[in-house]
């Protein structure tokens, strides 16, 4: 061994790395032939990007959760921080265990001490709203993204006095019954560990609620229902159109027709699968908020219609028409100048 401060190796030929730098390994065989290798010890390579075991996260006040992080590529060794955009609503330790302090949404960031990457999960902490005697009823079915059924699947509801979970039967319904009126957290767990789950928020205010669960892979789409089976039943819901390109800060609405037009149930439902990029009010009516695409999941009251509104968000800008434009003025405006003192030196050559 030219150098061992660089590298060692034993009597198997096993070649440890200990600082950055180039030696010589020399092997002399049983014959006497000499053999050597050089061998080059580099730097440890920076992570590419750190992946999240939530992308978003809904609690009650006084609840934690934890997430889960890791490098990519996988086996990369370097120390994640992890930090609250907004501490008034939600805290996080340096192991990742979060904290819902009061009502509101959050950002907790996750970002690599060797190098510039970084992720992020949207934290929503609900408020603790008080509770009835009465038990609800809240029946429910939950979709992939794909509109298939999710059956044998674990769902569980959490409020500030109940906890209960089970699981849905072959259809992809679930039902629980006296349910106290409130704010609750739905959560769907995709997976066998608890940190592969989605969740979102529920709102109990009557005695009989039906919902429409489309569980994507980062959020939890909540669909309520309208209560009421009278007049004409809403047979479909047509989209003008199924797709649109915003730029950041632009506003959409969605444009749909009921059939039949005059249909009593009225209680469509608008969610958006990532309201970090996209987000939908109860009129459809759609904000871009940053790069990214997103599905806007339109719903009847009973959850036998689902129509999905794909929307692709790209930084604001100018455009290459509008830019186009504004080069074709520019060179008006120059033609123009241009003209003026021509003429004007034609002129004065006549007089």
């Amino acid at each position: 061994m030219a150098d061992s401060s660089v590298a060692s190796v034993d009597g198997k030929g096993i070649v440890t790395a200990k600082s950055v730098g180039m030696t010589e390994v020399i092997c002399t065989l049983g014959t006497g032939e000499v053999l050597s290798c050089m061998v080059n010890v580099k730097e440890g390579a920076s992570p590419e990007s750190i992946f999240l075991s939530k992308s978003n996260i809904t609690l009650l006040p006084g609840e934690y959760s934890e997430l889960d992080a890791s490098v990519v590529p996988a086996g990369e060794n370097d120390f994640i921080f992890y930090q609250s955009s907004d501490e008034d609503i939600a805290i996080v330790d340096q192991d990742g265990i979060i904290t819902a302090v009061s009502p509101g949404v959050t950002v907790i960031t996750a970002e690599s001490e060797s190098s510039a990457v970084s992720a992020s999960c949207i934290v929503r902490v609900l408020s603790d709203s008080g509770y009835n005697d009465f038990g609800a009823q809240v029946k429910g079915v939950i979709y992939d993204a794909s509109g298939e059924f999710m059956p044998n699947t674990a769902v569980e509801i959490k409020g500030r006095l109940t906890t209960e979970k089970l699981t849905t039967d072959s259809r992809g319904r679930f039902l629980f019954r006296s349910i106290g009126t409130g704010n609750y957290v739905l959560t769907v767990y995709t997976g066998v560990s608890d940190s592969e789950s989605v969740s979102a928020g529920l709102v109990i205010s009557s005695a009989d609620v039906r919902i429409s669960c489309i569980c994507t892979e980062n959020d939890l789409a909540v669909l309520y229902g309208a209560g009421t089976d009278s007049g004409r039943l809403l047979r479909d819901i047509e989209l003008v159109q199924n797709r649109a390109e915003l730029k950041t800060g632009d506003t959409y609405n969605i444009a749909l027709v009921k059939v039949p037009s005059d249909a009593s149930d009225d209680g469509i439902m608008f969610s958006s699968s990532d309201a970090s990029v996209a987000e939908v009010d109860d009129e459809g009516r759609i904000t871009a908020l940053r790069d990214g695409a997103a599905t806007v999941f339109i719903s009847s009251s009973d959850g036998r219609i689902i129509k999905r509104f794909t929307v692709v968000v790209s930084q604001s800008g100018i455009g290459k028409f509008e830019w186009a434009l504004i080069q074709l003025q520019l060179l008006l405006i120059i033609i123009v100048i241009a003209l003026y003192y021509k003429i004007r030196a034609m002129k004065k050559k006549e007089d």
